[in-house]
């Protein structure tokens, strides 16, 4: 949304204000900031399929917020994989799992997202295909227990 209101401000095209103004239902620019700001506050996370929606046709502002999603989760993953190693003295590379999503549902982000950390740590494993986010769980519980004894 701050993207979206920087682009209106600047006179700047994007179809997104007015695409989440009909989600939301709001009439006015005014009522979709007053919802937006409310607490609780709309589910925004649930508007990522109009980003997507108005990315593929074209609008650069629904595109960089995209584009900043890749970023953002390339980044996270290299935070994760730091801390990791930092924890449990691992040297060697650790392989990356996804689970749905926005990156299994996104082109305009899953393309990035691996690029990017394809760029960033070139002999990382990526997995090619979503995993079940519980078969991780059971992965985890199961090796835990093992290393208890």
């Amino acid at each position: 949304m701050r993207r979206a209101l920087k682009a209106h401000d600047r006179e700047e095209p994007t179809e997104i204000l007015r695409r989440v103004g009909e989600i939301w239902g709001t009439p006015s620019l005014q009522d979709l900031i007053n919802l937006g700001d409310s607490t609780p506050g709309p589910d925004f996370a649930a508007l990522a399929p109009a980003m997507n929606d108005l990315a593929e046709a074209g609008d650069a502002v629904a595109l960089g917020v995209l584009r900043q999603a890749a970023t953002d989760l390339v980044e996270f993953v290299l935070l994760v994989r730091a801390k990791l190693r930092a924890k449990h003295g691992i040297a060697g590379e650790i392989p990356v799992a996804w689970t749905g999503g926005v990156v299994e549902k996104m082109r305009l982000v899953r393309e990035p997202f691996f690029a990017g950390l394809k760029a960033a740590a070139p002999e990382m494993a990526v997995g090619s295909e979503p995993v079940v986010s519980l078969e991780g769980a059971l992965w985890r519980a199961k090796r835990l227990a093992d290393a208890a004894g």
